[in-house]
């Protein structure tokens, strides 16, 4: 325990997107029925808000926490089969924001946490939903191999990461007392699974 003094800000990421999809799938019968379904909706809504806080030892001014929170799942790399009986296994997204910046901040420790996800998933991740090319109807893959997996969470942490660098870039510690207060919220969402 020392004395230390934090500050905040909020930024903007875009690593997330709405996976509620839009489906027209063509049944049977040749009649068009709609559903939604897991995919990629650019339409969709979508929370961007990154917050970030950071504390600093208030006789050195070094860092020694670092909060970030953020609205998306870690699944970059989910339901990945590398082969041989294996399968990848890590922190993702979230992991590897809290790694790099205690790796750049020796002694430090950096917490990720997710923001009310919902509906929001990685934009790029190893599974993948799509139409149908002839029925409309959707489809699940998921990419296999270990370098997929790695890939979709370094690139998604790494833009991540350049989020909190800018915001990291304009925020100063100034705080070195704070109320500490909650309230619970809900919202509903217009589209669910």
């Amino acid at each position: 325990l020392r004395p230390a003094c934090v500050g905040y800000t909020t930024g903007s990421c875009d690593i997330g997107v709405n996976r509620c999809q839009q489906y027209h799938s063509l049944n049977e019968q040749g009649i068009v029925e709609p559903s939604i379904d897991l995919g990629f909706s650019a339409e969709g809504e979508v929370d961007r808000t990154l917050l970030v806080a950071r504390f600093d030892d208030a006789l050195t001014g070094a860092p020694i926490a670092f909060f970030t929170n953020y609205a998306v799942h870690c699944v970059a790399g989910f339901m990945n089969d590398c082969g041989a009986g294996k399968s990848f296994l890590g922190g993702d997204i979230g992991g590897e924001v809290s790694r790099t910046l205690e790796r750049e901040y020796p002694g430090s420790v950096a917490l990720w946490t997710s923001a009310p996800a919902g509906d929001v998933n990685p934009v790029q991740m190893i599974q993948t939903n799509y139409p149908d090319p002839v029925t409309g109807a959707p489809i699940q893959r998921c990419i296999k191999g270990e370098d997929a997996a790695e890939t979709n969470v370094l690139a998604m942490a790494g833009r991540q990461l350049a989020s909190i660098r800018e915001c990291l870039r304009r925020l100063a510690c100034t705080i070195d007392r704070a109320e500490i207060r909650g309230r619970v919220a809900w919202a509903e969402t217009r589209c669910s699974r």
